[in-house]
């Protein structure tokens, strides 16, 4: 996987979204803090970040999160939803 950023990526998606799903939410805000600091222009890891942030009650953490979201895909419906 270090030869190959994208796959990493989607390795810790993957990953923060069984986190997720497991409520495992301080693991997945741990997690997804890592993966936007090694891949800060996946968006998919800002959203379930933001969503992780919210469940810990989170808010000003979690829209900045979907605000960085948004800002690589504007039109994404996921982000605009969870940011709502």
């Amino acid at each position: 996987m270090l030869e190959n950023p994208a796959a990493e990526a989607e390795a810790l998606l993957a990953l923060a979204r069984l986190l997720y799903q497991a409520q495992k939410f301080v693991d997945g805000e741990r997690l997804t803090a890592h993966g936007v600091g090694q891949h800060p222009d996946q968006r998919d890891l800002w959203n379930i970040r933001g969503v992780c942030l919210r469940m810990l009650r989170l808010p000003g953490e979690a829209l900045a999160a979907f605000d960085v979201a948004v800002s690589l895909d504007p039109l994404f419906p996921g982000t605009l939803i969870n940011r709502g």
